[in-house]
């Protein structure tokens, strides 16, 4: 399907950080409506796992 001008959509910026604060990811992202749907959830998630490996450098 082809978004068209004013269709609805839902707009997500995120970044990512690493435990210095320095910024490891950056991404927006625009999902059409009547292609996905959304769940979100209030209060800490329980069953998290932290991030394991470690980062490469260039």
């Amino acid at each position: 399907m082809q978004a068209t001008v004013r269709s609805q959509g839902l707009e997500v910026t995120a970044i990512g950080y690493v435990n210095d604060r320095q910024p490891l990811w950056w991404e927006r992202t625009l999902y059409l409506s009547d292609q996905y749907e959304f769940h979100s959830r209030m209060g800490s998630i329980q069953s998290a796992t932290p991030a394991r490996g470690k980062l490469r450098s260039p």
